[in-house]
């Protein structure tokens, strides 16, 4: 009983305070709160807040006091909102570089003030990097490192990727018509429907490189191509003197005009010259 008793006395305490800020808020000297909680202004935060918000809920009334920011905290506010803008473009960043599109920059590479189109950087390093359909026309990427990179269906027409390391690359369905790739390390990579027509490739090496259903019209290839798929490719005009081509897989690859002058075909499988010129230094049978 005694708990009873107790309780509808604070009770009422409070709601007296409740229509005592009623009365100050009518007589126009509207209460302001200082923080969080203290909705009805009388600049503490008790239980006569939690009534006074039950109150306004249940049976209207004046809106509980609003939280007014210090005018001296507004320097910090506008500071807070700038950190805000360069974490949600960090974060933009970030995402554009999941999805690997677009400008390689994406890579981090306006960090170390990398310009691809500009002078050669020596070890670039781009293995983190995803560069699928990224557009690299162009680009200089001479001696960069690309070893296991995702470039499938990227654009590196005319790019430079001399001395560049491509092992084991994706670059399926990639452009590289007319690229200059001279001592480029493709071991291994996939190249399978890749367009290098036209491509300058001397002392390169395709070990064993997916070529299946490339177009190399025009390639002027020397290097080592041992082991590589070749199956239904496009080697029509193909320079391919001194090739090493030992147990390559030529089966239904266009020959047509190919130059395989002293190459070396032996082990090769497919094999089938006819319109292509230039005597081979060794037979698949030899």
């Amino acid at each position: 009983m005694k708990r009873i008793v107790v309780f509808a006395l604070v009770l009422n305490a409070a709601l007296l305070g409740v229509i005592a800020h009623q009365l100050v808020a009518i007589a126009g000297g509207g209460a302001v709160a200082t923080q969080n909680g203290d909705t009805n202004g009388d600049g503490s935060r008790d239980i006569g807040d939690a009534i006074y918000l039950l109150h306004w809920f249940f049976y209207g009334g004046e809106e509980p006091a609003e939280i007014i920011c210090p005018i001296d905290q507004g320097v910090r506010v506008v500071e807070l909102e700038g950190q805000l803008a360069e974490a949600n473009e960090i974060i933009e960043d970030l995402r554009t570089q999941l999805e690997g599109r677009g400008n390689p920059a994406i890579c981090g590479l306006i960090g170390i003030g990398a310009d691809l189109w500009g002078e050669r950087h020596d070890r670039l390093d781009l293995r983190t990097c995803n560069l699928i359909e990224a557009d690299l026309a162009g680009a200089n990427l001479a001696w960069a490192i690309l070893e296991g990179v995702d470039m499938r269906g990227s654009s590196l027409v005319g790019a430079t990727l001399e001395f560049t390391n491509l092992r084991f690359a994706n670059l399926e369905g990639a452009n590289l018509q007319g690229a200059a790739a001279n001592e480029t390390d493709l071991r291994g990579a996939n190249l399978v429907r890749v367009n290098l027509s036209n491509a300058r490739m001397i002392g390169s090496r395709l070990f064993r490189a997916n070529l299946q259903g490339a177009t190399l019209r025009n390639v002027h290839f020397s290097g080592n191509m041992m082991e590589a798929n070749l199956q239904s490719a496009d080697l029509q005009g193909a320079r391919l003197r001194g090739v090493s081509l030992q147990r390559a897989n030529l089966t239904g690859a266009s020959l047509l005009g190919a130059d395989f002058q002293n190459a070396d075909l032996r082990g090769a499988i497919g094999v089938n010259l006819d319109g292509s010129i230039g005597v081979p230094a060794f037979m698949p049978d030899d």
